[in-house]
């Protein structure tokens, strides 16, 4: 019985980990092979070369974590929000592996920096990510502006999660997103507490305790949370219609 064939997938997987472990110059054809247990030879028998291996990293890189995930999601079916909650719960769990992995979307955007071709090619990753939370978001909220916020956090958190050392537990950032991105849009700008208003109110780099001015780029009403927050650092001024709010010190 002749020696059983090393499946192309098992390349693919080895040169991602290569890849979150050392960068593109890591991924080497021997070293690929001494994991595996086979010669080198056995990669030429799915890739014409390194730079075929390569390029078949970033397709599967690129379908698994934007149009198989979207498919997956799209399955379950249900509205806007069941489908977000299900993205959300299939993030959460994609935290490690050589495809989905959070280390293999970083490692990815190192590449990019050193890469135009993987530059565009993780643009346009991004961009499906954004235009299908835009698709799922516009459905709870009409503000056009509170979208892009919501949309520009569930990404922002996906990235950053790797990178953030808080004792706040990897559930109470999967909770963040579930329930305040997948709240309705309309419920939280009539009850004064606009995730917009949220997001850029903290924004602004003043020390607490110290003077300074910041605006606050919504005029709507903030609630008394926010405010709160926002008084720990400076004096606040509500915004009138047809101003903007200003955190005066």
């Amino acid at each position: 019985m002749g020696a059983t064939r090393t499946p192309r997938g098992k390349w693919i997987e080895e040169g991602l980990r290569a890849l979150v472990a050392g960068g593109p110059e890591a991924v080497r054809v021997e070293v690929l092979a001494q994991v595996l247990g086979v010669s080198k030879g056995g990669i030429y028998g799915y890739f014409r070369n390194r730079d075929a291996l390569l390029a078949e990293m970033l397709d599967t890189w690129e379908y698994g974590v934007a149009e198989s995930v979207i498919e997956q999601v799209e399955s379950g079916g249900g509205d806007a929000r069941a489908r977000l909650e299900r993205l959300f719960a299939i993030v959460a769990e994609a935290t490690d592996g050589p495809v989905r992995g959070t280390t293999a979307d970083l490692a990815i955007r190192e590449w990019a920096r050193l890469d135009a071709a993987v530059a565009e090619r993780l643009r346009r990753v991004d961009n499906r990510r954004i235009g299908y939370l835009r698709s799922l978001f516009s459905s709870l909220c009409p503000d056009e502006d509170e979208v892009e916020v919501r949309c520009l956090i569930a990404v922002s958190v996906r990235i950053g999660n790797h990178l953030h050392a808080a004792d706040n537990g990897k559930q109470s950032r999967r909770l963040t997103n579930s329930a305040n991105l997948c709240r309705d849009g309309d419920r939280s700008r009539d009850s004064g507490d606009s995730l917009l208003d949220t997001a850029v109110v903290i924004a602004p780099d003043i020390p607490a305790g110290k003077s300074g001015t910041a605006t606050a780029r919504s005029d709507r009403k903030l609630s008394g949370d926010v405010r709160a927050e926002v008084a720990r650092a400076v004096r606040y001024r509500p915004a009138v219609p047809g101003s903007e709010g200003r955190a005066d010190g």
